[in-house]
């Protein structure tokens, strides 16, 4: 099976999963800082699936590269604020590297596809 997704819409998902995946990873390991739903692990597998189900409309792109931004600025002042996450737990320490990790592939390359796809996307006349 062939996929008709470039590299940077591939690795965006890639990061988006692994970010999610950390947040079920977190909660199952005990951290209780997450809500019975998690709205980050919810809707990061919401847009990495609208990337891959809707790699044909040029708009996923901008969302693929939105939802990391909004993630990485939300990390940034819960940061700047205090984290509710014990970092000297070593199982919380790692898991959140991962995840920290995930989202910095998500946002670069996120913004690499988003670029990808206006630059070559023909104006309507």
């Amino acid at each position: 099976m062939t996929s008709n997704l470039p590299r940077s819409a591939t690795l965006t998902v890639a990061g988006l999963l692994v970010f999610g995946a950390m947040i079920l990873i977190q909660i199952i390991g005990g951290v209780d800082v997450y809500p019975t739903i998690p709205p980050g692990l919810v809707i990061s597998v919401a847009v990495a699936a609208l990337v891959v189900l809707g790699a044909r409309w040029w708009w996923t792109a901008l969302v693929a590269a939105a939802w990391p931004l909004f993630l990485a600025v939300g990390a940034i002042a819960s940061g700047i604020r205090g984290t509710s996450l014990d970092l000297d737990d070593p199982f919380v320490l790692t898991t959140w590297l991962i995840q920290m990790s995930g989202l910095a592939v998500a946002l670069v390359f996120g913004i690499v596809f988003a670029w990808q796809r206006l630059r070559t996307r023909v104006p309507a006349r």
